[in-house]
């Protein structure tokens, strides 16, 4: 629950949450100088994170379907779940297949982070095998 000034009480620890947005704010910048990080509360909608893991359990299916040892020359490591089910623990390159995963990569609040790396030459490297 949100206290005075948006501040909110996580694990003993008082902390913003603060909104994405394509540009970050002086407060945002200033927090993570001092701190190291920010918390961004609803990144993305609920829609969205639904859509997000059924793609990636389409992607799945499909790699486990094909036994796709690697994309890219990245390898695709192989796991069971709990319940004994074939699933895959690293998802190389999966925007390559799914145009929901590739836009979210697109999504101009991301760019607004740049300036958080130090460079002024940054991009999401979507198909270089550092990811």
């Amino acid at each position: 629950m949100a206290g005075k000034n948006g501040i909110h009480r996580v694990n003993s620890q008082n902390y913003p949450l603060f909104k994405l947005a394509e540009r970050l704010t002086q407060d945002q910048k200033d927090f993570f100088e001092k701190y190291g990080f920010l918390h961004f509360k609803n990144f993305i909608d609920r829609e969205t994170v639904g859509l997000v893991i059924r793609e990636s359990e389409k992607i799945q299916d499909q790699w486990i379907r094909e036994d796709v040892k690697a994309v890219n020359g990245v390898p695709i490591k192989y796991g069971i779940d709990i319940d004994g089910k074939r699933i895959v623990q690293r998802f190389a390159f999966a925007n390559h297949f799914s145009l929901v995963l590739k836009n979210l990569l697109g999504d101009p609040r991301l760019k607004g982070l740049f300036e958080l790396i130090g460079s002024d030459d940054c991009r999401i490297g979507e198909n270089e095998k550092d990811g």
